[in-house]
């Protein structure tokens, strides 16, 4: 997982669902100087699961996600939240 929001935000969704025994790394904004639209979450999560980019696919809701996401050399799937 990268994202810019606070682990501390996310993970006890993670955990009530279940995923966190599916999940090997999370990148939060606690863990780079810079969240998106700057790639440095996305290139920290890739780097750390010793994948390569351009192999990867990023599942964004924003446009500063799938801004960081394509600037980290990834492929991107964009969800549209409607509020």
């Amino acid at each position: 997982i990268a994202t810019s929001s606070y682990k501390k935000n996310i993970y006890p969704i993670f955990k009530q669902l279940g995923l966190d025994t599916y999940i090997d790394v999370v990148v939060d904004r606690e863990n780079v100087e810079s969240v998106q639209p700057n790639p440095e979450i996305y290139l920290k999560a890739v780097q750390e699961l010793n994948y390569n980019p351009t192999t990867c696919l990023a599942i964004e809701d924003s446009v500063n996600g799938a801004t960081a996401a394509m600037l980290a050399g990834l492929d991107v799937v964009v969800n549209t939240n409607i509020i």
